[in-house]
């Protein structure tokens, strides 16, 4: 039978027992509807749910559910929606409770919304944060060179095509990786 319930109703059930067994556990509990609108595409209910009650939240799944609201608006495409949620998490984030990961993956997600927005100096000055903060992030070495050939900076796009090449990666992405490095005629 558990193995028919969908992931979200797993965890809504089990935070059900949790909260019934220990009240502390009202924010693991709140989150779930929130999560499930996300999940279905619902981002302008979520925003708005989570608006409404963020202060039910402990921070950290305050952090999780704005930065899946983020996820959510980059794809439906609204890229702009997406950019200013990253903006406010970002300025607001508590360094005392957050990992480096999480500050890497946060300029990650906006450099991919300005990305999509065409606004590639942005995007390079995010994907370049990400990767002062974790150097091997593959995806992020290669979306920084994807913005560096839209803005036709051609030369500085085949510095992280290499840094790529460098590392252990699947098959499949050396070879597409490989390619760009040959188009762009890279030393």
């Amino acid at each position: 039978a558990l193995q028919s319930i969908g992931l979200f109703e797993k965890g809504e059930k089990y935070m059900e027992i949790a909260y019934e067994l220990n009240p502390e556990y009202s924010n693991k509990y709140h989150i779930l509807p929130i999560m499930k609108l996300v999940q279905s595409n619902e981002c302008v209910k979520a925003y708005s749910k989570l608006k409404k009650d963020q202060d039910l939240f402990d921070y950290e799944y305050r952090f999780m559910a704005y930065n899946e609201i983020g996820n959510c608006y980059s794809a439906g495409g609204n890229f702009k929606l997406s950019v200013e949620i990253y903006d406010s998490l970002i300025s607001h984030i508590d360094t005392s409770k957050s990992t480096p990961i999480t500050f890497a993956m946060l300029y990650f997600n906006r450099a991919n919304a300005h990305l999509s927005l065409k606004n590639y100096p942005e995007a390079e000055r995010d994907y370049l944060k990400a990767l002062s903060i974790k150097p091997e992030y593959n995806k992020c070495l290669y979306n920084l060179g994807i913005a560096r050939i839209s803005s036709k900076k051609y030369q500085d796009a085949c510095e992280p095509f290499q840094t790529i090449l460098k590392s252990q990666i699947g098959d499949q992405f050396r070879i597409q990786v490989e390619k760009i490095v040959k188009e762009l005629k890279c030393d």
